[in-house]
């Protein structure tokens, strides 16, 4: 299996046609060269959007469409600042139903893993962007483990949120880059009987790997892609995982220059960053999973040892 995860995209609205244009040319090549891996899934990890309109909404969708992606939305703060979860549901988790009316939040087995995906996103709350994860989930998640420990034919847990648990990846004790109650959340995820587990993230517009922790799991945030010109490809083959951050093209001329101006072009609720700052260094990029020896290689690591 073979998964492809996009960081936080903020696709925006914006007032000048000319800017909307360019969004999408840039993004329609994005996904083109995505869909070109042809990867069995394509996880946007949160924040898909910019400031969650309609609009927004319907526009990034025509584009997944368009280029045939597999395509599997997250929720993120940034998703829910202009109208309540039930209105854009249906934007979200694949096209699957969530558990509940009001949050977007759903689980399904694909070979012998179980993908979980959590909504970590408050509804409509401009002052705190910080991850929260309900009592009602909670208790769904614990669910969902048990079940997973009970079923011999599941090996491996893959789980996404939007907001990275406390302390675990880069930029996740500073304030409000982390899920409030992670500590609620790690300790469900502690009572997996798991290979070691993955938790995918974003929020905090950096690259960064973290982990193993003590009990074996790893965790992966990706940086958002108006920043980093990059996302990561997960391919899973027998006994090992393979993590690594693939660079978009952008030699052509005006697909630089529709990338400087989607980026740049952002009315509000988005600043860029310096490239260098949220590519990150080689050690937050690759990193290869020997689940059944449960040790783990940086890819340049792995290259010496062959």
């Amino acid at each position: 299996m073979r998964f492809v995860v996009l960081g936080d995209l903020h696709y925006s609205d914006y007032t000048d046609p000319a800017h909307a244009a360019a969004r999408d040319r840039l993004f329609g090549a994005f996904f083109q060269q995505v869909a070109r891996l042809e990867a069995d899934l394509v996880f946007a990890i949160g924040d898909t959007t910019n400031r969650g309109t309609m609009t927004e909404m319907v526009g990034l969708e025509e584009i997944a469409k368009a280029t045939a992606l597999p395509f599997v939305r997250i929720m993120g703060n940034h998703d829910c600042y202009s109208l309540s979860k039930p209105e854009i549901s249906p934007f979200f988790l694949g096209g699957r139903p969530p558990v509940s009316s009001e949050q977007a939040y759903t689980s399904f087995d694909s070979d012998n893993i179980r993908f979980l995906l959590l909504d970590t996103a408050r509804d409509r709350d401009y002052k705190r962007y910080d991850g929260f994860v309900s009592e009602t989930q909670l208790a769904w998640l614990g669910q969902q483990i048990e079940e997973f420990n009970a079923n011999p034919a599941l090996e491996l847990l893959m789980a996404f949120g939007h907001h990275p648990i406390y302390n675990t990846t880069r930029r996740s004790a500073d304030t409000m880059l982390y899920i409030a109650n992670s500590e609620a959340v790690h300790g469900i995820f502690n009572q997996a009987k798991s290979k070691p587990g993955f938790y995918f993230c974003g929020h905090n517009h950096c690259h960064s790997l973290a982990g193993p922790d003590a009990a074996n799991w790893y965790h992966v945030q990706t940086a958002d892609p108006l920043d980093c010109q990059s996302f990561r490809l997960i391919t899973i083959i027998g006994e090992r995982v393979a993590i690594e951050v693939i660079n978009f093209d952008l030699s052509d001329p005006q697909l630089k220059q529709d990338f400087e101006t989607a980026r740049t072009s952002i009315e509000a609720g988005f600043n860029p960053q310096s490239y260098a700052w949220v590519h990150g260094q080689p050690h937050e990029h690759n990193l290869v999973v020997d689940l059944a020896a449960s040790r783990a290689f940086t890819r340049e690591a792995l290259t010496q040892a062959h």
